[in-house]
């Protein structure tokens, strides 16, 4: 919807923009006609002529700011009368009527689609031809204009409608491409939504699925472990009743507590070990983030180089979750709106804060607009006392943001740089 008004809104303002370089024309044509034309000047036409002007300078002005296509079509019927008017007393000097019909033209062909246009302007073509012909004005003959005259003056309005009609047609080629463009940019975000909803239920799934997991191996340890000590326990209060009178059957007692326990310690490790994997599975702080530059990349096809610097796996939970929202948002708006293949990421822990830059070869932006995405990167960046900013650079646009770490969070997590 967005791109049809700008659309529009450039349609208006090119068939404004003719409209008065047409009466542009008309106006300096005049002068040269009536010191040319002995007849012209005796009919004193120049208050009325400029008068037509004028009006039709205003009719244009306010076709321009009208909604409705009937009553822009009607405010066009106006011209070709004031055009009639004046045409009539120029006579044979056919010149300056041309260019003022030609403005007619090109207006009904804007405001009328093919073929009510093509019919519409034939009959403009037809009564405008109609009245070249001798008229008494102000008790003054107007002479006939000549047959080859009216030939070329309907030749010119014939090649001004096909002119006309090819731009018209080209320009409405072009909205109909824009539209598809628009509709396609729509799709491609609709998709890249999609996409990062799907991430984010995957990982949730992910977590619940593991947490699920972990509930069901600590209630296996704690069954296996207290059926064990309960067996233990009974065992060892039989052997202490059979340690006088039956040392052989105290020995076997013994000996079948020890391989319960050792079933059961068995048991128990493996579901420690089963326990632990989930937990090394899980991601977090650049792991997801490289996740996603790759999931990205392969999606869209766009180039993306980042670079890691000193920064450790992981800076805290609240910190990664930051970092790996604005890293997808800064990504997303370089492809959606910048239509960018190649993106540049650069994080680099400084001794206060946490720096990430995002720069793109794309189209830049004419002006910045904060929308869900960089509003929803502002409200995360505030929570942790972070700062935004976004801006063209020469070869694109670039999303830059500071993070501020306190030396406690540095030194517990500095230790895990060196294992990357």
């Amino acid at each position: 919807m967005a791109s049809r008004s700008i659309m529009k809104g450039r349609r208006r303002g090119t068939i404004l923009l003719a409209q008065a370089a047409l009466l542009a024309v008309a106006s300096i044509q005049f002068p040269a006609l009536r010191a040319k034309d002995a007849g012209v000047a005796g009919l004193e036409l120049t208050g009325d002529f400029y008068f037509v002007i004028g009006a039709m300078a205003v009719l244009s002005c306010v076709q321009a700011a009208v909604r409705t296509r009937a009553a822009a079509l009607s405010l066009t019927v106006a011209k070709f009368l004031l055009v009639t008017l004046i045409g009539i007393p120029l006579g044979a000097n056919l010149w300056i009527e041309a260019v003022l019909v030609s403005l007619v033209i090109l207006e009904v062909q804007y405001y009328l689609e093919s073929p009510a246009s093509h019919a519409v302007v034939g009959i403009v073509i037809v009564a405008a031809t109609l009245f070249q012909r001798a008229f008494y004005v102000r008790n003054w003959e107007v002479a006939k204009p000549l047959n080859t005259d009216v030939l070329g003056f309907v030749f010119l309005l014939v090649a001004v409608a096909g002119l006309g009609a090819l731009i018209h047609r080209l320009i409405g080629r072009n909205a109909g491409l824009e539209d598809r463009n628009a509709y396609l940019n729509s799709a491609v975000e609709r998709l890249m939504e999609a996409n990062r909803g799907f991430q984010e239920y995957a990982l949730s799934a992910k977590e619940d699925a593991e947490r699920d997991e972990r509930k069901r191996i600590s209630r296996e340890i704690h069954d296996t472990v207290g059926y064990t000590l309960t067996n233990l326990v009974v065992m060892m209060e039989s052997a202490t009743d059979f340690s006088k009178t039956d040392p052989d059957k105290t020995e076997l007692l013994l000996e079948q507590a020890r391989q319960v326990a050792e079933s059961s310690l068995e048991d128990i490790r493996y579901s420690l070990r089963t326990l632990r994997s989930l937990g090394s599975e899980r991601l977090h702080g650049i792991k997801t983030v490289h996740r996603l530059i790759d999931t990205f990349s392969r999606i869209t096809g766009v180039k993306v180089n980042i670079e890691y610097g000193n920064v450790p796996w992981s800076l805290g939970s609240e910190i990664d979750d930051v970092l790996y929202h604005v890293v997808q948002e800064g990504i997303t708006n370089s492809f959606r709106h910048g239509h960018a293949m190649r993106i540049d990421i650069l994080l680099w822990l400084t001794e206060t804060d946490l720096r990430i830059r995002i720069a793109d070869n794309g189209t830049g932006a004419k002006s910045i607009k904060e929308g869900i995405g960089f509003q929803g990167i502002q409200e995360r960046l505030s929570r942790v006392d972070g700062t935004f900013h976004a801006g063209n650079t020469e070869g694109g646009f670039q999303v830059s943001a500071s993070i501020p770490i306190d030396q406690t969070r540095r030194l517990v997590h500095d230790s895990s740089a060196t294992g990357r």
